[in-house]
């Protein structure tokens, strides 16, 4: 149940969205911080974490429908959901051409975790150690690197 004016946004995405390698039952995940960050100025605003491992864009089977086949029943029919955010892409790294994944990524994400010397790389403070996925440090990289006022659900959040 969505109390009437309920404001959310919804956090479409894959393993890293899903929290794989934050630290597990501690809500360190990037959506939960950025809920954090969001109800200290808007209460009553959520994420609604939409994430699950191995997920892509285009590509889905039958238990793990693609982002694209989410899209309706994930993020459009939600209720209050007023912005989306997505961060996918890993997962299509076999599926689509580079210039494809290069404009996506250059798109959807800021490069809020990047190594400073390599920009192509994850930097050491935010790696899990698989060189993937982010620490509990680059989950709240990725939160904070969310501008609020983007979000569309209302002012005086930073």
């Amino acid at each position: 149940m969505t109390a009437p004016g309920a404001r959310s946004v919804v956090a479409l995405g894959d393993s890293i969205t899903d929290g794989s390698f934050s630290t597990a039952d501690t809500n360190r995940r990037w959506p939960d911080l950025l809920s954090a960050r969001l109800n200290a100025c808007l209460p009553g605003a959520g994420v609604l974490n939409a994430g699950i491992t191995s997920n892509r864009i285009t590509a889905g089977t039958a238990t793990n429908p693609s982002a694209l086949d989410r899209l309706g029943r994930d993020v459009l029919s939600q209720p209050g959901a007023r912005s989306l955010i997505l961060f996918e892409e890993i997962n299509d790294l076999g599926g689509a051409s580079a210039e494809q994944i290069i404009a996506g990524i250059t798109e959807i994400a800021d490069r809020a975790v990047r190594d400073p010397a390599d920009p192509r790389r994850l930097g050491a403070a935010y790696d899990s150690g698989d060189h993937l996925h982010p620490n509990d440090a680059g989950m709240k990289a990725f939160a904070d690197s969310i501008d609020l006022t983007e979000l569309g659900l209302g002012r005086g959040c930073s």
